[in-house]
């Protein structure tokens, strides 16, 4: 019989953070970094996706956050066919993380046109 009660890892939601960047090279990873600093941990699980480990990748990791490396190129900087191949790259592996919402910057914001909504 059910005791009515909810698992918490139910409720979080797994949010889904891409960065230009494995180390800090302006505003946008300090944005992140106060973003994740401050997300209520009861209903969100974060993850941060860089394309390369560095300072900024590392000082979030130390927080607690999980940190994963993906090869990615800057949506404005490659061709058809390499952004082709990373954006595969990144819907496996929201796929693969049970990813419900995406937050990226300007420079990646076309890659989360094509991360799933998990089923």
């Amino acid at each position: 019989m059910s005791t009515g009660a909810v698992d918490p890892d139910q409720l979080l939601t797994r949010v889904l953070y891409l960065a230009v960047s494995g180390e800090r090279v302006g505003g946008a990873e300090a944005q992140y970094e106060y973003l994740l600093e401050d997300l209520d941990g009861t209903r969100f699980e974060p993850l941060l996706l860089t394309p390369s480990r560095g300072g900024f990748s590392e000082r979030i990791a130390r927080g607690g956050i999980a940190t994963q490396v993906l090869a990615y190129p800057p949506w404005r900087r490659r061709t058809w066919l390499s952004r082709r191949g990373a954006r595969a790259r990144l819907v496996a592996a929201a796929r693969e993380q049970a990813i419900a919402l995406v937050h990226a910057d300007f420079n990646l914001g076309l890659y989360d046109g094509g991360v799933p909504t998990p089923q």
